[in-house]
């Protein structure tokens, strides 16, 4: 089935290089849903927005936006809101997996000061969960990927890695375990 077609309230997306005058920018409206991009940058396809959230029901308040990023604040009603956070990395390099976990650590805190709140750091890190200095951090807070299968395969080799992750602080993996999500 189509995206369109499917149930959701909140879809992540990165990677996207959507353009404000985009066809798709107009359908999501047209459909009710509300669109939320990144900070626009520009490219060889025109100035567009790497990534950002289409919300399908509830209210929504964006808390950061960057070029690469956004962290907002959704609330579907119910007893407290759930935070999410996207990213879309850039390509794998020492300096760019230390932007990564930068970014990563930036969303960690940010829910840290927010206390016991449901927060979900979801998008393309280009690179594994070990290979973030932050990791470890984001064990000691019980911070874990919520997700378990391979997500990428190299265009050299056959090995498959996790590069798209799911990373959920502990109050989000409560909810995940009584409600599991459709990832």
């Amino acid at each position: 089935p189509t995206l369109k077609a499917m149930e959701w309230d909140v879809l992540c997306i990165q990677e996207a290089r959507i353009s404000m005058r985009d066809a798709v920018c107009t359908d999501i409206r047209a459909d009710g849903s509300s669109l939320l991009l990144s900070e626009p940058v520009s490219t060889g396809q025109g100035v567009v927005a790497l990534v950002g959230f289409v919300v399908r029901k509830g209210a929504v308040t964006v808390l950061e936006r960057s070029t690469r990023s956004m962290a907002c604040r959704f609330y579907f009603g119910g007893r407290f809101p759930i935070h999410i956070a996207t990213l879309y990395a850039e390509q794998s390099s020492t300096e760019a997996i230390l932007h990564t976990s930068t970014l990563t650590r930036d969303f960690l805190l940010m829910s840290e000061e927010r206390g016991a709140v449901p927060w979900l750091t979801a998008g393309d890190f280009n690179c594994t969960l070990p290979q973030l200095p932050v990791g470890h951090t984001l064990a000691a807070a019980g911070w874990t990927d919520l997700g378990t299968l391979p997500t990428c395969i190299s265009a050299n080799s056959t090995s498959t890695s996790r590069i798209d992750l799911l990373l959920a602080n502990p109050a989000l993996q409560a909810i995940a375990e009584t409600m599991p999500p459709d990832w």
